[in-house]
């Protein structure tokens, strides 16, 4: 068991530190309007690190346990990552997003829905059209996310071929 989580660990390492490092950034920036400090600390690199350790111990429970599901650490990362930006651009709105966790959660699974199609897949191929051919559709990488899939998983994207 000991053997199969360090193996674990191996593959995903570009995966959870990815996920890690955005998580701790992300929680930096939402909390960046908190002035209390203890021991003369800002209390957000607190919480930032406990945000960090949190997402890698369950980003690598996902990799373990929900294999097909991992593609989504990475979106729900950046997705992270972009809403606590607008909660630390506009502070305002920030605070009013934090006292509503159900309405931040529903932000950052839509962010992650929209960041893993553009990761991972085009995001718009022609529009609705293509849901309603009836032969059948190459969908091909771009460049840029044949590198990124290949920095995370360390394999070559595979080409989907759609039929209906």
């Amino acid at each position: 068991m000991l053997r199969r989580l360090l193996s674990v660990i191996h593959q995903e390492r570009r995966r959870l530190l990815f996920a890690i490092v955005l998580a701790y950034v992300s929680a930096l920036l939402a909390h960046a309007h908190l002035e209390v400090r203890i021991d003369g600390y800002p209390i957000e690199i607190f919480i930032a690190s406990l945000q960090a350790v949190v997402v890698g111990v369950f980003a690598l429970l996902v990799c373990i346990f929900l294999p097909s599901m991992r593609f989504m650490i990475e979106a729900i990362a950046v997705s992270r990552l972009a809403l606590a930006s607008f909660m630390y651009i506009f502070p305002g709105t920030g605070i009013l997003i934090q006292q509503n966790p159900m309405f931040s959660t529903t932000v950052v699974v839509i962010g992650a829905i929209g960041t893993s199609r553009l990761i991972h897949g085009r995001m718009f191929k022609g529009g609705a059209k293509v849901r309603f051919r009836r032969f059948p559709a190459r969908l091909e990488s771009l460049p840029w996310q044949k590198r990124f899939v290949h920095w995370v998983d360390d394999t070559r994207p595979i080409a989907v071929r759609v039929t209906d």
